[in-house]
């Protein structure tokens, strides 16, 4: 607001306004980190994806599902990276199918939503106690929670690949990094390399999953592996280049051009949960049993467990 005076006061002039009753008309986000939406991008049924970040109405996703498999780089081709020999990630089997054979398959509507990210490609180091590199991040992993193995991963810090405009693409190490960073989607928050909080990002669970997918990050220490997260004791290691993997492909989409519909979350799973009850419950008669027990949880009604008698 504009306020003018034709005729300035000899005396202190003193404005003041009062606003009442302002309304917020931003529009609320069409979904939020975290989220899992249910689309259909190939017009054969929709299926899950998690958004990775929001930027106004684009939404980074990526797929929630391990049907996709491929090699990540069938000719084992290598580049420079600063001082480096590394895996190249331009044009490989994993970055070719991702942007030919898979985008084809989308329909005229998903290819107009999407929005192409200059995709960039990096290396990282592995060590079982500190690895080498700039940053470096430690972590924890297992099949049981908390996990109880140390490892550290580190990034190569003299240089980067610019692999240019990509469609489609799988996450890099750092991305994981970015998306976990956040106390928001994390299930243990002491620490951003937790098993449970991989776990939770790429599968929406709790525990341990036999499937392994691809990250286009290469290995800074052995120029024929490339990075992939493991499923079964929720970490990030590197892997050869010539197995077929998981892919997920990740892409930026404007939600606004897309029909879409939100997950619900599902409650916690509690596995191997055991509740026992340490008193008498008095029975009027003889001919009398407890045909269930039932307990409430927030105004909820339900029944946790079954019975059996000696």
């Amino acid at each position: 607001m504009t306020f003018e005076c034709e005729t300035v006061p000899s005396v202190d002039l003193k404005v003041w306004v009062e606003v009442k009753n302002v309304k917020d008309v931003t529009p609320p986000p069409l979904a939020v980190k975290g989220q899992i939406l249910n689309m259909d991008l190939d017009g054969k049924g929709a299926k899950q994806y998690r958004v990775l970040s929001m930027n106004g109405d684009v939404a980074k996703i990526m797929a929630m599902y391990d049907t996709l498999k491929g090699a990540y780089n069938s000719t084992n081709t290598t580049t420079t990276m600063g001082t480096l020999t590394v895996q190249k990630y331009e044009g490989s089997t994993i970055d070719t199918y991702l942007n030919t054979t898979w985008y084809n398959t989308l329909t005229s509507a998903t290819k107009a939503a999407i929005v192409p990210e200059t995709v960039i490609c990096d290396a990282w180091y592995w060590s079982s106690s500190t690895a080498s590199g700039d940053p470096v991040y430690n972590g924890t992993y297992g099949s049981s929670v908390p996990g109880t193995a140390n490892y550290s991963i580190g990034k190569y810090a003299d240089g980067t690949l610019n692999i240019g405009e990509r469609n489609i693409f799988v996450l890099g190490v750092q991305d994981v990094i970015d998306y976990l960073n956040d106390s928001s989607v994390q299930v243990d928050t002491t620490a951003i390399l937790r098993n449970v909080n991989i776990w939770k990002m790429f599968w929406n669970r709790n525990g341990p999953i036999d499937t392994y997918p691809w990250l286009r990050s290469a290995s800074a220490k052995d120029s024929t592996n490339a990075w992939r997260v493991d499923g079964y004791t929720a970490y990030l290691v590197s892997n050869s280049v010539y197995q077929s993997l998981v892919i997920r492909p990740t892409l930026n989409l404007n939600l606004s051009k897309i029909q879409f519909t939100v997950d619900p979350s599902p409650p916690p799973v509690i596995e191997k949960e055991t509740w026992v009850i340490n008193e008498n419950i008095p029975v009027n008669s003889g001919n009398s049993f407890i045909a269930e027990v039932n307990f409430s949880s927030n105004g909820e009604k339900f029944t946790k467990f079954s019975i059996t008698y000696d």
